[in-house]
């Protein structure tokens, strides 16, 4: 099989029943499927195929590990003063960023809240 990296189809819909009605029908020799990691979508490759390996996408995998970073700030920042917790809260997307493209400030306060929770510096 030729490895193009390109869709092999676009389905007209998300739901269950028309990804595993595709996969019964055109997926004989599917043994892995990327996709985001929906629980109907697992539900139905699954079912459809005969133990597929089912590997998180690029952007879905990226976006769970955004989320999961974004859980832990949000906890830790309630601990916090207000003047820390609202700081903390509206420099979220620092967290996000290429620590060495953050400006002086940013790194300083980056610091600051790592140093004030062991939890949020083993997120990070």
């Amino acid at each position: 099989m030729r490895k193009t990296h390109k869709p092999i189809d676009i389905l007209p819909n998300r739901r269950k029943e028309t990804i595993y009605n595709y996969l019964r029908q055109y997926g004989a020799q599917v043994e892995i499927v990327v996709m985001d990691m929906n629980p109907a979508f697992k539900a139905a490759v699954r079912k459809a195929l005969d133990r597929p390996l089912i590997i998180a996408d690029r952007f879905h995998y990226s976006r769970y590990i955004h989320w999961a970073l974004d859980e832990v700030r949000r906890k830790v920042q309630n601990e916090f003063n207000s003047y820390d917790r609202k700081k903390l809260k509206r420099m979220r997307y620092v967290l996000h960023r290429d620590p060495l493209k953050l400006s002086d400030s940013d790194q300083w306060y980056l610091n600051r809240y790592l140093n004030m929770s062991e939890e949020f510096k083993r997120s990070i």
